[in-house]
């Protein structure tokens, strides 16, 4: 399986055996990008919806924020792709801050 993850995600750079993981920057990730990609992680710079991944092999999109303004979930659906979207992942860093 192919993944793409957004670079900024603290602690995403991990390897896995069994994934041909890629490290992107948010602006990187465009619908060229996702050509081959079966799962995609971002952060909510990354807008998600229809334009992206309209005719992209994309099956899951992880979203590691607290918020989901940055995803349309009526075109995933529509789309057939799942989506999970990590809410409190990041609670530490915003109690710090």
């Amino acid at each position: 399986m192919k993944v793409i993850v957004d670079h900024a995600i603290a602690g995403a750079n991990w390897h896995h055996a069994h994934l041909d993981i890629t490290h992107k920057a948010h602006h990187q990730i465009t619908p060229q990008a996702l050509q081959h990609c079966d799962i995609l992680i971002v952060r909510s710079k990354t807008t998600i919806n229809r334009q992206l991944l309209a005719n992209t092999p994309v099956k899951w999109v992880l979203s590691a924020t607290s918020g989901s303004d940055h995803i349309n979930f009526s075109d995933l659906e529509d789309l057939g792709i799942h989506c999970y979207v990590a809410k409190g992942c990041n609670s530490h860093a915003v109690q710090d801050y």
